[in-house]
């Protein structure tokens, strides 16, 4: 596989991802992180080697008229734990129980989901990939926070 581009934003990446399967083109999403002080994630989408480029060009061109608002600002990350539960727009998010839309401004918010880390026991975002507390990269236990 190749790697075709990379968002900033899930819910793009899965949209792309979606219309290049509708064109019969295996597409996948692997997420990478920027460390910190970033704490970030980008999503590379990967397409078959083989892939038509034309109909990768006419599908990246469907995303981009449908998410042009989603593809240039990055999703709001909503937390209980982290009191992070406003949107940008100062909207209460509170509530909400998976990723979605602002109902007052149509910005995008992710939900964010917590894993103890396996060495420490630090809770983590589940999007991140070492633990801040100890440094450990390897498995944790994902939890229903």
């Amino acid at each position: 596989m190749r790697r075709l581009t990379t968002f900033v934003n899930g819910i793009a990446a899965a949209a792309l991802q979606q219309e290049l399967e509708l064109a019969g083109i295996e597409a996948q999403i692997t997420q990478e992180s920027l460390g910190h002080p970033h704490n970030r994630l980008i999503f590379a989408l990967w397409v078959e080697e083989t892939a038509d480029q034309a109909a990768i060009e006419e599908a990246c061109a469907a995303v981009q008229a449908r998410y042009a608002d989603i593809l240039e600002r990055p999703a709001t990350r909503v937390s209980s734990i982290e009191d992070m539960l406003k949107c940008k727009c100062g909207y209460d998010l509170r509530g909400q129980v998976e990723d979605g839309k602002c109902p007052e401004c149509g910005h995008p918010y992710q939900i964010i989901k917590y894993k103890s880390c396996g060495k420490c026991g630090e809770e983590i975002p589940a999007d991140f990939d070492v633990c801040w507390q100890c440094g450990n990269g390897s498995e944790a236990e994902e939890d229903a926070t």
